[in-house]
C-alpha cells in the first residue's frame, strides 16, 4: 500500500526509497544523540545503509493493517540494532572498511566502536520499551541471538561450541534473528493478534536465512571466478 496515495503499488526498490526518507529524521536525531556522548562520527558510518531491515519492519505494519507512523520507533531500533552489529563486527573481523569509509573502530578505536555499538543496542532496547514488555523482550532476545551467533562464527576458537550443522545456526543466530524481529515488531507496532504476530516473525526468518544463503552464494562464486579468498 501507499499511503500518499491510495492503490499506488511499488517494487522494493522503490519502497527502500520510501523507508530511507521515512526514517532518516528520526534515526539522525538518535545517532546525534549518541554521537554527542561518546564523540564518534557515527552519521558517517551508520546511516549509509538501505534500510532494508526497518523497510519489513514497515511493511509488516502495513500488511496488518497499520500505517507506517505507527512503526516509525520500531524501524529506527532495527536501523539502531543492525549497525550496532556490524560495529562489533568489524572490529571482530578486522574489517577496515564499512561501506567505502573507515570502519568505526578504525575512525574511533576499537573501544569507542565496542563502548558505542553497546549504546546503540541499549538506546534501541529503550526507544521500544515504552510499548511494552514483548516488544522489549524480542528485541533483547535477538541481540543475545546475534552474540551467540558471532561466537558460533568463530567455533575454531571454542571447539566445545561445535554443533551438528553450524551453517544454518550460525545465519539464524547471526542474520534471520535480526529480519524475524523486524517483521515482528512490525506486527507489534500495530497490536496484531498473536496469530498475525507469529507469522510476520516466520517470514522473516525465511527472508533472513534466504539473504545469508544468497550473499554467501555470491561470495563463494566471486571467489571461483576471481581466486580471491572473498
Amino acid at each position: 500500500s501507499d499511503e500518499a496515495g491510495a492503490g499506488v503499488l511499488m517494487d522494493v526498490n522503490e519502497y527502500l526509497l520510501v523507508a530511507n526518507d521515512f526514517i532518516e529524521k528520526e534515526y539522525l536525531v538518535v545517532l546525534g544523540e549518541i554521537e554527542k556522548d561518546f564523540g564518534v562520527p557515527l552519521k558517517k558510518v551508520m546511516n549509509k545503509g538501505k534500510k532494508f531491515r526497518p523497510m519489513l519492519t514497515l511493511l509488516c505494519c502495513e500488511a496488518c493493517g497499520g500505517t507506517r507512523q505507527e512503526a516509525l520507533d520500531f524501524a529506527i531500533t532495527m536501523e539502531l540494532i543492525h549497525n550496532s552489529t556490524l560495529a562489533h563486527d568489524d572490529v571482530l573481523d578486522q574489517d577496515l572498511l564499512r561501506r567505502g569509509e573507515p570502519a568505526l573502530f578504525v575512525a574511533a578505536t576499537i573501544g569507542k566502536a565496542i563502548l558505542t555499538g553497546d549504546a546503540g543496542f541499549a538506546r534501541a532496547l529503550n526507544i521500544i520499551s515504552k510499548y511494552g514488555p514483548r516488544a522489549t523482550q524480542a528485541g533483547a532476545a535477538c541481540i543475545y541471538a546475534l552474540a551467540r551467533g558471532c561466537v558460533k562464527e568463530a567455533m575454531d576458537k571454542f571447539p566445545g561450541l561445535r554443533v551438528a550443522d553450524p551453517y544454518l545456526e550460525i545465519a539464524l543466530l547471526k542474520t534471520a534473528s535480526l529480519f524475524s524481529l523486524s517483521c515482528q515488531l512490525g506486527a507489534i507496532a500495530h497490536y496484531a493478534p498473536p496469530e498475525r504476530e507469529d507469522a510476520c516473525r516466520e517470514y522473516g526468518k525465511n527472508i533472513g536465512l534466504a539473504y545469508q544463503i544468497a550473499d554467501d552464494y555470491v561470495d563463494l562464486v566471486k571467489t571461483i571466478q576471481t581466486g580471491d579468498p572473498h
